[in-house]
């Protein structure tokens, strides 16, 4: 059984509030010295966008293909217990008999 500490929306805005206005200051903070100073301060090209963007598919792409192959893996490696299981329980006779050699 999971057990989770269930706490509730109050909980948490205590504890993300400080974060909340120090990144709401950060953020007017930057956007003012844009406004002040001009657009020289950051130059962002439209392609930075495209190459983060495949990169981060390029890379969950592979992550998903190794999830993928785990859990084939281990399907196989449970029919392989589950058919030894049944046949072991599908065996006849006495049940010490079994383990004598």
């Amino acid at each position: 059984m999971i057990k989770t500490e269930k706490q509730g929306l109050l909980q948490l805005l205590k504890i993300a509030t400080p974060y909340l206005i120090i990144t709401t200051v950060y953020a007017i903070i930057v956007l003012g010295l844009e406004e002040y100073f001009g657009d020289h301060i950051y130059k962002i090209s439209g392609q930075i966008g495209s190459v983060f963007g495949l990169a981060v598919a390029f890379f969950l792409g592979f992550r998903m293909n190794s999830a993928y192959d785990r859990w084939w893996e281990a399907r196989k490696i449970f029919g392989e217990l589950t058919n030894n299981t049944r046949s072991f329980v599908a065996k006849k006779g006495n049940p010490t008999t079994i383990f004598q050699t």
